[in-house]
């Protein structure tokens, strides 16, 4: 058996680089950050939606959609996949 693991981003470390971070660095960081209407968020957009959800006690948030037992306190609890037959 194998075992997939679901990325996830965590909100303290990522606030944590945004305080260290030049101009340059904090203009990627908010890339791909989108608001629920779909749009692009800027960085101070990105910052206060992060301080958001620090404030709503999540510590990770889903790369994408939420897989199942997906925890906002500690990330994908992992799944197990069975191994494919091998052919030869």
């Amino acid at each position: 058996m194998s075992r997939r693991i679901h990325c996830c981003l965590s909100v303290e470390g990522w606030l944590s680089r945004a305080a260290r971070s030049t101009k340059a660095e904090r203009k990627r960081m908010a890339y791909g950050m989108i608001d629920d209407a779909g749009r692009p968020l800027g960085f101070e957009q990105a910052y206060e939606a992060m301080l958001q959800e620090l404030a709503q006690g999540h510590r990770m948030l889903p790369v994408g959609k939420a897989c199942e037992g997906f925890s906002y306190e500690t990330g994908c609890p992992g799944h197990e996949i069975a191994e494919e037959a091998s052919h030869g």
